[in-house]
């Protein structure tokens, strides 16, 4: 069974039993996309009230 604290961050069990070097391959490979997604919004999408529809969704999964 896999436990879950915290829907921000996985639990150990979902990387365990990657290497050192892979986890860190793995998260520079999320800190990408995550860049990547967020090049593609404007300004007004990031700071601007109510223009984050995306940020309900994003924490619903």
């Amino acid at each position: 069974m896999v436990r879950t604290c915290c829907p921000f961050f996985p639990p150990y069990e979902t990387y365990g039993n990657y290497t050192l070097i892979e986890q860190r391959q793995l998260l520079k490979n999320s800190v990408d996309e995550l860049c990547t997604r967020l090049e593609i919004l404007s300004n007004e999408e990031l700071f601007e009230p109510r223009q984050r529809k995306w940020k309900k969704l994003a924490v619903l999964k």
